[in-house]
């Protein structure tokens, strides 16, 4: 019967400890968001006053850019624009 006790009470403490760490995580997810749009928006528009200009999705800013930037973070930063334009 002891033994029950200690396996019940180890599995609720493991619960405990998940169920802490994603509302911790998904807290801290959602106090950073509004600061994750205002820097994407204020990425784009100072790429846009060093002339970068908008990527495409063509692949010709990969083959041109000095930096190798990749045609991957070209579209993951394209639809993080969107996001924050549409969320932000």
């Amino acid at each position: 019967m002891k033994l029950f006790w200690r396996k019940i009470i180890m599995a609720l403490t493991g619960l405990f400890l998940c169920l802490f760490l994603i509302v911790h995580l998904s807290a801290n997810c959602i106090l950073l968001l509004p600061e994750a749009h205002q820097r994407v928006l204020d990425k784009s528009q100072q790429m846009e006053q060093e002339g970068f200009g908008h990527c495409s999705f063509t692949g010709a800013c990969e083959v041109e850019c000095p930096e190798g930037i990749s045609i991957a973070n070209i579209a993951e930063m394209n639809a993080r624009v969107i996001l924050a334009k549409i969320f932000g």
